[in-house]
């Protein structure tokens, strides 16, 4: 069966999704990379199988093609761009799977509000650099004010209304379409599929997907043993929803002298960067590291080494790579309790611990040996190769039965 997979060139999950479908079905997948602004957002050289894909600009119309040519279709990151291409589509024997990123779900404010998974201190920074967040959003008021069962009905009616009558485009009715013509959706976290069929309209099944597995993470550093430094490598990127500025208030507080590595690399803008940039240095100084260059996967575990503590204060599912990498290196991981990696990591045994209950100077000391083993092999469990290439299999049947 013969596999369409739609990407976009700022996907740093490409090689290892082409590297694990390949294996999983191999010689039937076609890829296919969406140029944003015609270009790759990172050095062509980061990635390793571009000549496997196939490109195309930004378009409506060519992307459209592809798809209507094909009869399975797997979304890498269901952008805007990708959810108006998707309410396009005509023919209705064309299954089209969704495997959601996080940002796709998260930075969706018609069900999603941002301002609900950012911290206080996160939340003014927010609210100063995005003043037009405080726009009225007719869908998301429904859901608040009615509730999530009886705002989708009338959302189903708005929806209706503005794609019949008003004839106009209007996002959020975009976004809902586009979820009601997904017939399969594999989340990074299995609850978040629940999480999704309570706030929205999706009549999608969940199939289970994992963009990595611990040796294609962990490359040279799989299967050897670590002697990490003392730093503190703190969230993952310049998302909003790091929380940066709030963890930093609680560093502070505690009186923790560790190093401070902060990736600022990649994420939602580089006024974002900047504020924590300032923000770190003024209250840290010298203790305080930015990364704002884009590193390779083998630089960028070398850093890791340095770093014996991780603290990603993401209350929605994020950083998920890193923490894998962090547990298999041996760090002790911190994250916040609302967060659903949090809650799956402990529900699967792992060993990670509670920000706001358990950072504190005291609690920086390295894990045991015996916990470090337990770590890794819950690894090998979930996110081992094998694990994972079964999990990709299992998938790849069910489409084919349909």
């Amino acid at each position: 069966m013969e596999i369409l997979h739609i990407f976009f060139s700022d996907n740093k999950f490409l090689d290892p999704t082409i590297e694990q479908f390949e294996k999983a079905n191999p010689g039937n997948n076609k890829f296919l990379v969406i140029l944003r602004g015609g270009k790759f957002k990172f050095d062509q050289t980061y990635y390793q199988h571009l000549s496997k894909c196939n490109f195309v600009n930004e378009e409506l119309e060519p992307v459209l093609k592809e798809i209507e040519n094909s009869k399975v279709v797997i979304i890498h990151r269901l952008s805007y761009f990708l959810k108006k291409v998707v309410s396009h589509v005509k023919r209705k024997d064309i299954l089209i799977s969704w495997f959601c990123w996080g940002g796709d779900i998260y930075s969706e404010k018609c069900y999603f509000d941002l301002e609900f998974i950012l911290e206080r201190e996160t939340k003014e920074i927010y609210l100063k650099l995005n003043p037009h967040t405080k726009k009225f959003n007719v869908w998301r008021f429904v859901n608040y004010s009615f509730g999530t069962k009886v705002g989708k009905k009338i959302n189903s009616i708005l929806n209706f209304l503005t794609t019949n009558f008003l004839n106009r485009s209007i996002d959020s009715a975009v976004v809902y379409r586009s979820l009601e013509r997904i017939n399969y959706i594999a989340c990074v976290i299995p609850d978040e599929y629940f999480l999704l069929k309570e706030k929205t309209n999706l009549k999608a099944n969940q199939i289970f997907y994992s963009y990595t597995n611990i040796k294609l993470l962990c490359g040279e550093y799989y299967d050897r043993d670590f002697a990490l430094g003392t730093k503190i490598l703190c969230g993952n990127a310049a998302t909003y929803t790091n929380n940066h500025a709030d963890i930093f208030d609680i560093i502070k507080k505690g009186r923790i002298d560790n190093e401070l590595i902060v990736p600022l690399s990649y994420g939602d803008s580089d006024q974002y960067a900047d504020e924590i940039t300032q923000l770190g240095e003024y209250t840290f100084g010298s203790q305080f590291n930015a990364v704002r260059e884009f590193l390779s996967r083998d630089a960028y575990s070398e850093l890791l080494t340095s770093c014996g503590y991780m603290i990603i204060n993401s209350k929605r599912q994020e950083a998920v790579g890193n923490i894998i990498l962090g547990l298999y290196m041996g760090m002790k991981v911190f994250l916040n309790s609302e967060n659903t990696v949090y809650k799956f990591l402990i529900s699967r045994g792992f060993v990670v611990f509670n920000i706001k209950k358990d950072f504190s100077e005291q609690n920086l000391t390295p894990l045991t040996p015996i916990e470090k083993d337990r770590n890794r092999q819950a690894l090998e469990e979930y996110w081992g190769e094998q694990a994972v290439i079964e999990r990709i299999g299992r998938s790849i049947n069910l489409l084919d039965q349909k």
